[in-house]
């Protein structure tokens, strides 16, 4: 059984996982970019937007190290909330890069095209959503971390549905992208 000083953050686990996963990232995006430029001379729109997806992926894990290795459970709640749409927009930037190099290799095909169109779509504008609910689930702000301070949030059953919304909505896009495959 752990001490009472013992640190069950798991905190150093997770510095290794995110800075593991972002490198990995950082060098398969790296080697993408390398044999586009090699192969074909340039890039499509799904390189760009795969690297945007890289560059915010790597912004949300340095998000991610300031919250694990934050000096209070405060400041690490801070760094959490600010992280969370981070994450989401790297990975929504990701799957529209999918999508993107689908379209440039069925683009001819009338219907592929309105359905990944429509997938990119409503990957936007949820993901826009879950953003701005992140950002506006308390006034100020600063309720999220600070309970005490004056203000107010959404009731917890909101976000706790909003929550499951989200995680629906991943699942089901997910299962559509696989259809592609």
């Amino acid at each position: 059984m752990a001490g009472p000083a013992a640190d069950l953050s798991r905190g150093p686990v997770l510095l290794s996982f995110s800075l593991a996963t972002a490198s990995f990232a950082m060098a398969t995006t790296f080697v993408r970019f390398y044999v586009r430029r090699s192969l074909y001379g340039g890039f499509g729109t799904d390189d760009y937007v795969s690297g945007a997806a890289t560059l915010v992926a790597l912004i949300a894990t340095i998000l991610g190290i300031l919250e694990a290795t934050a000096a209070s459970g405060e400041r690490a709640v801070q760094f959490d909330v600010a992280g969370r749409p981070w994450y989401l927009i790297s990975a929504t930037l990701s799957k529209i890069s999918i999508c993107l190099f689908f379209l440039r290799v069925l683009g001819r095909a009338r219907q592929w095209r309105t359905l990944l169109a429509a997938l990119i779509a409503i990957m936007a504008i949820i993901t826009l959503a879950f953003t701005l609910f992140t950002y506006l689930q308390c006034r100020p702000l600063e309720k999220v971390w600070k309970p005490f301070v004056t203000g107010s949030c959404l009731d917890a059953s909101i976000r706790m549905n909003f929550a499951y919304a989200q995680s629906g909505r991943s699942f089901s896009l997910g299962l559509s992208r696989q259809t592609l495959d």
